[in-house]
C-alpha cells in the first residue's frame, strides 16, 4: 500500500483562511512500483506455455562448448548459459535438472543444447496437458 503523508494546502475560495490540513497525499515509491511490476512480468512469463527438459549429470560432466574451437566445459555450466540465451529457466528436479524452456524458443534451445540433449536428457514435458 503507498505510503500516506500530510500536506498543506491553501484553498483558493479561502485564501485568507488558514491552510488547511490535507491527508489524502500520495507520494509514488518507485522501488515498489518496479518490485510489483518484475512479480507481473514474472507471473506473466511463468503463464506462457514451456516446454520441460530434464536433465541428469553424473559428477565431472564436460561437454563442448558454443562456438567454433570452444574447449570442453562443465556440462552445468554450459546448461546455465544455453537457457540464460533463450530466455528460459534452470529448477532442481529428480535429481537432476529441469530446464524450462519457452516454447516460442525451444528450437533455438534445441539447435544450441543439441549435445546436452544427446548425452544427458532423460525427461522431456510438452506441457499440453490439460
Amino acid at each position: 500500500m503507498p505510503k500516506r503523508h500530510a500536506v498543506l494546502t491553501a484553498d483558493a475560495s479561502h485564501a485568507e483562511a488558514e491552510p488547511l490540513l490535507r491527508d489524502d497525499a500520495v507520494l509514488i515509491d518507485f522501488d515498489d512500483v518496479a518490485q510489483r511490476r518484475e512479480r507481473l512480468e514474472a507471473y506473466a512469463e511463468a503463464s506462457r506455455p514451456v516446454i520441460v527438459y530434464g536433465f541428469v549429470f553424473p559428477a565431472g560432466a564436460r561437454i563442448e562448448g558454443l562456438g567454433a574451437g570452444a574447449g570442453p566445459r562443465d556440462a552445468h555450466a554450459q546448461l546455465e548459459l544455453i537457457v540464460g540465451l533463450t530466455g528460459g529457466s534452470i529448477a532442481k528436479s529428480h535429481g537432476g535438472l529441469a530446464a524450462r524452456i519457452p516454447s516460442i524458443s525451444a528450437a533455438r534451445f534445441e539447435s544450441l543444447a543439441r549435445p546436452l540433449i544427446e548425452a544427458f536428457l532423460v525427461s522431456l514435458d510438452l506441457g499440453q496437458a490439460g
